[in-house]
């Protein structure tokens, strides 16, 4: 009788390597959504921040077009009668600026305008008023005010100058009833949610004394 060899078993995996792939398989998808989960928060976190620096960029650009051209416009007659010195059409307070000046462009006015940044409700608004034309012309209406940003709690301006003649130039909080625009303007902003602006600086161009 004619004997075969006996029959290999084939190659193959055990159940138990099975049960070890089937592991490891599980432990990667499970490293893979959590690190898609990660990278998903950190995208949601870094969105705000984005969309607030997208902001005060914009407040930044407002700043330099329009609070750099400040014009030293004088007092009308009979407010400038009232003043101890020649003093101009520039208002800063620490919460609030206004200054004679072109409008934005979105505003779609034109000739010099009485502006005025302030804090109202949360809003950053940008307010303009056509300059009077005369004794005999009639009050100028305001237009309504334009949002720059939302959601702030407060803003902080500041004024760098002299406070007088005998000073040295310094950091001060009111500018008014002066002859002359200050040499620079901050503003600070916070956030409703806490976020903190960088130091906004611009400088006024005509940042001169009118002559006396």
């Amino acid at each position: 009788m004619k004997r075969y060899p006996p029959i290999q078993n084939a190659d193959g995996f055990t159940l138990v390597e099975l049960l070890v792939v089937l592991a490891l398989t599980g432990l990667l998808v499970l490293s893979l959504y959590q690190a898609f989960r990660i990278g998903s928060r950190a995208a949601d976190r870094a969105k705000p921040d984005t969309d607030a620096a997208t902001q005060f960029a914009l407040i930044q650009d407002f700043m330099d077009r329009e609070m750099a051209a400040a014009v030293p416009m004088p007092l009308p007659s009979s407010e400038a009668a009232q003043a101890v010195q020649q003093a101009i059409q520039f208002d800063g307070e620490p919460e609030a600026i206004s200054f004679v000046g072109l409008p934005p462009a979105f505003l779609g006015l034109g000739g010099f305008q009485h502006l005025r940044l302030r804090l109202t409700e949360g809003r950053i608004e940008v307010s303009s008023q056509p300059l009077p034309r005369g004794a005999a012309a009639p009050e100028p209406s305001a237009v309504r005010p334009s949002i720059l940003m939302e959601k702030v709690r407060t803003i902080t301006f500041a004024y760098f100058g002299a406070p007088t003649p005998s000073e040295p130039p310094d950091w001060i909080e009111h500018w008014a009833d002066r002859p002359d625009l200050p040499e620079l303007i901050r503003l600070r902003i916070i956030l409703a949610d806490g976020t903190r602006s960088p130091d906004m600086i611009v400088a006024p161009r005509l940042a001169v004394s009118l002559p006396q």
